[in-house]
């Protein structure tokens, strides 16, 4: 397990992580200079360019062999580094070697050449050569079949010259258009004709869904992370946390596809240098107490526990009811067409949709298993949510709890929920289905956020030999998303008196414990009746 943070260039900082660097080589067959990278604290990722501009990142056609031989030279007399890229943006007119467009054949010729020379060396065959980065946004290179200069479809054909076991990896470099963490999860797409892609720092997206299925898996490292077109400001805004944030999130969605660092560019040497604003440092090392790694450390086990309810994790199959109501089987629905319970002035409540989301298009939703449901509604406001009839022993104390996320907002990105969604969990001690009857015990309403979070009933005690549970949601106004997520269900048996697991019908010695059981759900039940102005969210 590495954690993911790097830089780009030797800045002398203590981290755990990744070192960037780049070396020119040249292309002479006869330099075995090399260097000794064991000195390096981190793990170095080493970038080979035959030289810098007017040079060309690599050499012109006729000396690809010359160059293969000096990075197979290099590679040997440069202990303490297993992972080596080949050249930089080769789509980049300023990458050219003499003014010469690089071609993906013809990268894809001299990368394979370099990669045959580097893995036929004694204790190499199993480092990493990794393909270089394509500039994104840059359209510099036209050829027949790409008379855009389209930088995905550059990568793609680079992709398609090399067959299935013949590349060990990629470099991918990613930027932002602000300093700020708002940035770093911007939604916002370039305009047409390339207006399928992403504009700022998500273009990373737009390269890791590019890799071909048959390299699919292999190691990816972000090897250039800075904001495009200007200086790094010395200021912590927070920008260097929300990146490395955004990458973990990546990696928990898409496991098998994961991201190995992401390095700020750079140290020193140019207009984006770090090593004078403090500040900048100070937001990497913010995001590096984290500890963000890959692979991620493992999630603890759940204990054990007896679920007493059907289909806890909301898999498919789901029944429909109406043409919009699709609730997974075991469980029903349930909304009101009256006032909300706060707000009366953003009612009448509407019905939400209902349906399942998969993992396969959502990954965020889902806790556990392959699908979470959802239900949703636009521009209205909603008292709805799903319940289930469950057969318990009647007098025994249960517990009822559920993975909760909303998307809340007027934000078309689903990772915003910036509104005021409300979630309440129930119980109906009795067994009834009447979810809005003053027997059902509910929790006091929770603030809905945009990551799974876990909620708990009340504990309740079975006057039946059925029990209902019930997850409710409401929200407060009328924004343009309203999503309710919920997933891994649980309904258990509690110990309340350990003493007596079993009370009866009778007074004993957990009569207290009951009474004050009690005492919460008649003052919710007050606080239900009166209608009071709940209190602000809890954020």
């Amino acid at each position: 397990m590495t954690e993911l943070y790097a830089f780009h260039d030797d800045s002398g900082l203590d981290y755990q992580g990744y070192i960037v660097l780049t070396r020119g080589i040249g292309r002479d067959p006869d330099d075995r200079n090399g260097e000794n990278f064991r000195l390096h604290p981190q793990v170095p990722v080493v970038r080979l360019n035959h030289g810098y501009h007017p040079h060309g990142t690599i050499p012109q056609p006729q000396h690809y062999e010359a160059f293969a031989q000096r990075v197979r030279n290099f590679v040997e007399m440069s202990p303490g580094c297993s992972r080596w890229i080949i050249g930089n943006e080769p789509n980049h007119a300023q990458e050219r070697p003499d003014g010469m467009p690089i071609l993906p054949a013809e990268y894809a010729e001299c990368y394979s050449l370099c990669r045959d020379a580097i893995k036929g060396l004694p204790y190499h065959s199993g480092d990493q050569v990794l393909v270089a980065a394509v500039a994104p946004w840059n359209v510099q290179t036209t050829y027949a079949l790409n008379p855009a200069g389209n930088w995905i479809r550059y990568f793609d054909d680079v992709q398609f010259e090399l067959g299935p076991g013949e590349c060990d990896g990629f470099a991918i470099h990613t930027y932002a258009r602000e300093q700020t963490p708002e940035s770093i999860v911007s939604l916002a797409r370039m305009d047409p004709p390339f207006e399928m892609y992403h504009s700022g720092f998500r273009t990373y997206t737009d390269w890791m869904n590019a890799i071909l299925p048959r390299f699919q898996g292999l190691p990816v490292y972000l090897t250039e992370f800075c904001i495009a077109g200007v200086p790094w400001e010395n200021e912590n805004t927070g920008c260097v946390q929300a990146a490395y944030q955004d990458i973990d999130r990546w990696n928990a969605l898409y496991p098998d596809r994961p991201i190995s660092c992401l390095a700020l560019y750079r140290w020193a040497h140019d207009q984006w240098a770090i090593y004078n604003r403090p500040a900048v440092q100070a937001d990497f090392f913010a995001a590096t107490t984290h500890g963000y790694a890959w692979p991620r450390e493992p999630e603890p086990e759940p204990p054990e526990e007896d679920n007493l309810l059907l289909n806890p994790s909301f898999e498919q199959p789901y029944h429909a009811h109406l043409g919009t109501v699709k609730v997974a089987d075991g469980w029903d629905y349930f909304h009101k067409r009256g006032d909300p319970p706060h707000e009366p002035n953003q009612g009448p409540c509407a019905m939400p949709e209902y349906k399942p989301l998969p993992a396969s298009l959502d990954a965020r939703r889902v806790v556990d298993g392959d699908t979470a449901q959802c239900w949703f509604l636009n521009y209205k406001v909603m008292d709805a949510g799903i319940y289930q009839r469950v057969p318990v022993e009647h007098n025994h104390w249960y517990q009822f709890s559920v993975s909760a996320q909303a998307w809340c907002s007027n934000s078309d990105d689903p990772a915003v929920s910036d509104g005021e969604m409300y979630l309440s969990l129930g119980i109906d001690p009795r067994g009834k289905e009447e979810p809005f009857e003053l027997g059902v015990v509910w929790q006091p309403w929770a603030w809905v956020g945009p990551t799974h979070e876990r909620f708990y009933s009340l504990p309740v005690r079975a006057r039946d030999d059925h029990i209902t549970v019930y997850v409710r949601s409401w929200n407060k106004w009328r924004l343009k998303h309203n999503d309710v997520y919920v997933d891994a269900a649980s309904l258990t048996e509690i110990d309340v008196c350990p003493d007596q697991p079993d009370p009866g019908p009778g007074p004993t010695e957990c009569q207290f414990s009951e009474a004050a059981v009690e005492s919460v759900v008649r003052r919710v039940v007050v606080e239900e009746l009166e209608r009071r102005v709940w209190a602000p969210r809890i954020g």
